[in-house]
């Protein structure tokens, strides 16, 4: 064993619905990966908790360090955990990024968003076969986009330039 190590990782993201479209890729039901974390010596215990931009707690467990993931494309490197224990709403978390990694893209429109706002997309209209259980909701008409949409593409675009830098020097490291 390589030690114990405890961190706190915030997200930049308000929601958990857009902390699973934009990293739902990272968690699976064995493991995750910790996005923008360094390499960690194998066997290290990692304890974390994965919080959200505004402080909520969405993930707390406890795994140990099994490798790196290499930044690819547009998602970054991040240390590689398996999963020893987590708690209840920590399993529920899980599932539905499962859940939703799962589910199949939606299909694209072939209507135009409004004319004034290029960044809308067209959602289709809702249909009477939806399942009635509540949980699901379809939204018509279009989709304007976060009104803080330049800092999270300016937060998305300065990790992938902290992932590149770190990389390179990984590459150096190892030379």
């Amino acid at each position: 064993m390589s030690g114990t190590v405890a961190l706190s990782l915030v997200r930049p993201y308000a929601t958990e619905e857009e902390l699973i479209a934009a990293e739902g890729w990272a968690i699976d039901k064995k493991g995750m990966v910790l996005i923008d974390q360094p390499r960690l010596a194998s066997g290290t215990l990692v304890r974390f908790e994965l919080l959200l931009e505004g402080g909520e707690r969405v993930l707390v467990a406890e795994g140990k360090a099994v490798g790196y993931a290499k930044a690819d494309g547009a998602r970054p490197a991040g240390a590689k955990v398996r999963f020893k224990r987590f708690n209840a709403s920590a399993k529920a978390f899980i599932e539905r990024v499962l859940a939703a990694m799962a589910a199949p893209p939606p299909e694209p429109s072939a209507a135009t968003p409004e004319s004034g706002d290029e960044h809308a997309v067209r959602v289709p209209a809702a249909t009477a076969d939806i399942e009635q259980s509540g949980v699901r909701h379809r939204v018509s008409g279009p989709v304007a986009p976060p009104a803080n949409r330049a800092e999270l593409l300016d937060k998305l675009r300065e990790r992938v330039r902290l992932a590149k830098a770190r990389e390179a020097e990984d590459a150096e490291l190892s030379a």
